[in-house]
């Protein structure tokens, strides 16, 4: 998949000027303390951006690479995987627009079915009208024990510790998990860090015209009927 949607989940180039420009919104944070202290590594999620400013494609690098760097570095996102909490405040009917069917397949099929780490559960907060047109179009592609795994809780923060105790939210949300803003600035040094590894990526992939059997097209494969997938035939 990182061959043949490469624009999407292929990330080589950690100093280019658009990705820490992306960086710099602190639109996605690993925050340092996992759930009750030893679970699932928690990412922190907050449509920081104007619609305008990056392409989905821009947007998905940024994604694919945090996740990376928790493959080879986070042991708790390695063992107990990935608890979000996503923050819909900011989110625009513009930034949903943006996402197409064929982005949608290709999101869930790599992260659902490809990327080496589980996704334990998605805690949405302030839920906006566009986050809720964005939830009726997403929903769908979603196997359902993801969708089982998403918990609501709109505005009211109160009910937010059923899903998530309030102490291991940021402290721009009345939590103890490390400063947002701080801690946008501190991983820069953690990109630094792993540019060579980024870069070696450019030296990886698959030779799609030796591939024996039916051509891979990931972006039809996979059906979008009530979350429905037909079986790939893969080597």
């Amino acid at each position: 998949m990182k061959t043949k949607c490469g624009e999407l989940f292929r990330i080589t180039d950690v100093d280019s000027a658009v990705f820490r420009k992306f960086h710099h919104t602190g639109t996605l944070v690993s925050l340092p303390i996992p759930l009750n202290d030893s679970g699932p590594r928690i990412i922190f999620y907050r449509c920081n951006y104007g619609a305008q400013d990056f392409t989905v494609e821009q947007v998905s690098q940024y994604i694919t690479a945090l996740h990376e760097i928790a493959m080879v570095s986070d042991p708790y996102a390695c063992i107990h995987g990935i608890s979000y909490i996503l923050d819909f405040s900011k989110l625009t009917l513009q930034h949903a627009m943006l996402l197409t069917p064929t982005h949608l397949k290709k999101f869930v099929k790599f992260f659902e079915n490809t990327l080496p780490m589980r996704i334990k559960s998605f805690t949405v907060i302030n839920l906006s009208p566009a986050a809720e047109y964005l939830q009726r179009l997403v929903f769908p592609y979603f196997p359902e024990k993801i969708r089982n795994r998403i918990f609501i809780c709109g505005r009211n923060f109160n009910d937010i510790s059923s899903a998530v105790p309030r102490k291991y939210l940021p402290q721009e949300y009345g939590g103890e998990n490390g400063s947002l803003a701080q801690l946008v600035e501190d991983n820069n040094k953690i990109w630094d860090q792993h540019r060579d590894f980024f870069r070696e990526n450019a030296y990886y992939g698959t030779n799609e015209r030796l591939r024996l059997g039916k051509i891979l097209d990931f972006g039809g494969e996979l059906g979008v009927a009530g979350g429905s997938f037909r079986k790939l035939d893969v080597d």
